[in-house]
């Protein structure tokens, strides 16, 4: 297991177009929207770790669009010019307080 707030493993995979199968720790819950951009499963769950993978498996439609949704996901949250804005504005806040 491992607790990271916002994981970059998720961040490549879905920026890849790739639906994930996460566990619920961490940040992850918060990358990973269960049913849209891929599944969650219980942590240390090995059976709903399973059942994800097979129910993928089972659908590639379903995992194709579910990727396609991460992509745009990562496309809005992650993209460079939020990124630069949101850090102008850290800065302008900090010369200011």
């Amino acid at each position: 297991e491992w607790y990271e707030n916002y994981s970059m493993s998720v961040i490549e995979a879905l920026a890849l177009g790739t639906a994930v199968i996460g566990a619920d720790i961490g940040g992850i819950p918060e990358q990973v929207i269960d049913g849209q951009n891929g599944l969650i499963f219980e942590s240390g769950s090995h059976a709903q770790l399973a059942e994800a993978i097979n129910q993928l498996l089972a659908d590639p439609t379903a995992a194709i669009a579910m990727g396609r949704r991460g992509r745009q996901r990562v496309e809005k949250i992650n993209n460079p010019e939020r990124h630069y804005e949101a850090t102008i504005s850290l800065y302008r806040g900090l010369v200011r307080g």
